[in-house]
């Protein structure tokens, strides 16, 4: 399984320090990139792929969401992302969907159907959008698991992963006691011989388990915290559990 890092496009301090700890594999945040300090430099990404990095691109939707006020025009810009990942020849790239998370819709003023239409739309203009060498992966929404399978239903109902991947969306929101493994299983078997990848994964604790469930990728934020906060003990942590996977 692999494990991607956030914070590709974070500081050259960041940088430096996230090669010497031997990780290879980078997220950046489009909406970090364009609206944010953590723009990916060409000196940035050459210097990662001189090492054999390698990139994913996320649509960074959470954050457009949670800010007040709620970025709405971020959900148009697609366009954008699939730039971004021609630029930085990208390995992966996200299309841009709508995290169900409740608090970043209630501060968006957006129904939980208006959500999961503009998800299920945009997968359906992202299978145009050109991405090369990027591998689309497309993204499973929903809070309920009934929302999750009208998700999945209306994109293979558009052919999807059409060659791409498939993500299962909203994971860093969800404890265990709430349904994770629940719908982490269903993911898994109803995407049956597809790649798969588990966006946001908060705890390290959950990674065996969503190895052993069968995910190909998953990704994490709490590599650039420790490090952002000289959280060495944590580090130190991070980076065992990190062993044995392609990190």
């Amino acid at each position: 399984m692999m494990i991607w890092h956030v914070g590709l496009g974070a500081s050259n301090a960041f940088m430096e320090r996230f090669v010497g700890m031997g990780l290879r594999n980078g997220m950046i945040s489009a909406w970090s990139h364009y609206e944010e300090a953590g723009r990916l430099t060409e000196n940035k990404r050459s210097f990662f792929r001189s090492i054999g990095g390698r990139i994913f691109v996320d649509s960074g939707a959470l954050s457009a969401l949670r800010i007040r006020p709620a970025r709405l025009d971020w959900l148009a810009r697609q366009d954008e992302i699939a730039a971004l990942a021609r630029r930085t020849g990208a390995d992966f790239v996200s299309h841009l969907d709508v995290p169900m998370e409740r608090r970043g819709l209630a501060n968006a003023g957006l129904s939980r159907k208006a959500a999961l239409d503009t998800t299920i739309r945009n997968a359906r203009d992202f299978m145009d959008a050109d991405t090369v060498p990027a591998r689309k992966v497309y993204v499973i929404q929903g809070w309920s698991i009934d929302e999750y399978r009208r998700c999945l239903r209306a994109f293979l109902d558009l052919g999807l992963p059409d060659g791409g991947g498939f993500g299962l969306g909203t994971c860093c929101m969800r404890m265990g006691t709430r349904g994770l493994w629940q719908i982490a299983e269903w993911a898994r078997g109803a995407t049956e011989g597809e790649w798969l990848h588990a966006f946001g994964v908060g705890d390290v604790a959950k990674v065996p388990r969503l190895a052993r469930i069968g995910f190909d990728s998953i990704d994490e934020g709490n590599t650039l915290r420790a490090v952002i906060y000289g959280k060495d003990e944590r580090l130190a942590a991070l980076l065992a559990a990190y062993r044995g996977f392609d990190a």
